[in-house]
């Protein structure tokens, strides 16, 4: 090689940019190996990278191999560098580490690799004879990183917010000031730090280096998500297109409009989760770990969830959940049975307010109240020896109005009751919306180790959720019907 050839080498391997789109292989959605060629997402990343950033996307934008890629070849080209990747479950740290960090340093010239040797290759980690290292796990607390990667930290959250809070307080201080890091994700529920982390980045105009910086990745952006053929549209849909239109100024092609149709077909509910159009339509679908997510998925698709009129000759019913401390919130839904239509017409919550102060609310609305039904817990004793039931009659409830819910023996017994009814109750669109977005974000725990859902989450949402299972577990109106046909069976949630 000559002097000039030489030099000629030595400038092409001090640009990161050239580094990155001629040294690396990756496999491809086949298993195939090719040349690592970033995409129109990936290139905007990079050419628009901050210290910190967060980025909600759609599926299958390549993001985790480009930050993965870009790690290492700063590990590879720079001396002491650490870098690090936190996974959601164990099985991605393995693939992860094996299908795209180690696959690309062993496809890298010879003598790159002699240059670089891997002086440790363990299940999680690469180290270099530069001082460099990149490692991979579920959880990094200990070193300090200079890059850190978070992969479906939206699926953490979901799954795991005490491991959430564990890399938030952890992980991510191991990254001093100045340094880069990156969370990665589809949506998964508008609660949980992705969510929090996506809203302030979202509304973050300058950044200082202690600033997330929002990235957003549709669907419609990719231009593989087309398909050329045929497709009959659902009005739905071409409603859904031309809002879409209107409110954002997106024009459609047929191609990408025939896409998204027969995509819907098998996402349904996740379409909005796994192909967002906008970031808010991201965390509008209902997570896969919801307690009544099928459920509401089927509400949303039946649109059941809508304006509803408030008949003034029909009992209204009340449903409590009894706040007990500083924090926890006393719950109120409203309802109004139409037969097979529970019609939840409002809902209302307060944090230490008396008795008498959601009498007086409730009277206030003008409904036509029926029955007040309470937890189990409404008929003890609390530190003043009077129940909250005592309290409702002191505040001019009729006792015969108040109906105590019994306990269940077990709460899921109470939520598959709860779920029976689900198929039969609409929802208005604004007097329930602070309930409704409890009941959907309404979560199991998730026993990670055994690889179970064990029991719900306490948090913000159960307070709303355990009022609205009061009305699962103890209402069973009588009916007044005249006899069937013989050989006929009437059928009620």
């Amino acid at each position: 090689m000559t002097a000039s050839q030489l030099q000629e080498v030595k400038e092409k391997l001090s640009d990161p940019w050239w580094r990155l789109t001629n040294l690396y292989y990756i496999k491809d959605k086949h298993g195939k190996k090719i040349k690592f060629n970033p995409n129109w997402a990936q290139k905007f990343l990079y050419n628009n990278m901050w210290f910190m950033c967060v980025i909600l996307k759609a599926r299958q934008l390549g993001m985790t191999t480009f930050i993965q890629i870009f790690m290492l070849d700063r590990c590879l080209f720079n001396s002491n560098v650490a870098a690090g990747v936190i996974a959601h479950n164990r099985e991605d740290a393995e693939d992860f580490f094996d299908k795209k960090i180690k696959f690309a340093y062993d496809q890298l010239p010879e003598a790159i690799r002699n240059e670089r040797k891997a002086t440790s290759d363990s299940a999680k980690m690469l180290a270099f004879s530069n001082g460099s290292s990149i490692r991979v796990g579920t959880s990094l607390r200990s070193g300090t990183y200079q890059y850190l990667h978070i992969s479906e930290f939206g699926k953490i959250c979901a799954l795991r917010p005490d491991r959430a809070e564990e890399i938030i307080a952890g992980s991510i201080n191991t990254v001093e000031t100045g340094n880069f890091i990156f969370i990665e994700s589809t949506a998964d529920g508008a609660y949980g730090r992705f969510y929090d982390i996506c809203m302030d980045a979202i509304h973050t105009v300058e950044h200082t280096k202690l600033d997330w910086k929002f990235f957003f990745f549709s669907w419609f952006d990719h231009p593989e998500y087309e398909l050329d053929e045929e497709v009959d549209v659902p009005q739905s849909d071409a409603d859904y297109f031309n809002r879409l239109e209107v409110s954002e100024g997106v024009t459609l092609s047929d191609n990408q409009k025939a896409w998204y149709v027969v995509k819907k077909k098998t996402q349904k509910s996740k379409m909005t989760q796994e192909y967002p159009s906008t970031p808010e339509e991201a965390f509008e679908a209902i997570s896969e770990h919801a307690i009544y997510g099928k459920e509401f998925g089927k509400i949303r698709e039946d649109s059941r969830i809508k304006s509803l009129p408030v008949d003034p000759a029909k009992p209204v019913h009340l449903f409590f959940d009894i706040g007990r401390s500083k924090t926890d919130a006393t719950c109120i839904w409203f309802m109004q049975d139409f037969g097979n239509d529970f019609r939840f017409i409002d809902y209302k919550q307060g944090i230490q307010k008396p008795v008498g102060h959601y009498v007086t609310k409730i009277r206030e609305r003008g409904y036509n109240i029926g029955k007040w039904y309470l937890p189990h817990d409404g008929d003890h004793n609390d530190y003043t020896l009077n129940t909250y039931k005592d309290r409702l009659v002191e505040s001019g409830v009729a006792v015969g109005d108040i109906i105590i819910v019994p306990r269940t023996p077990a709460i899921n017994i109470g939520i598959d009751q709860t779920r029976q009814k689900l198929p039969f109750c609409s929802f208005d669109k604004e007097r329930c919306k602070e309930g409704l977005t409890a009941l959907e974000r309404y979560s199991w725990k998730y026993d990670e180790k055994k690889g179970v859902y064990t029991e719900p989450v306490h948090n913000w949402a159960s307070h709303p959720s355990d009022a609205f299972r009061q009305f699962g577990q103890g209402y069973a109106p009588i009916q007044e019907m005249a006899p069937l046909p013989a050989g006929r069976k009437r059928h009620r949630a």
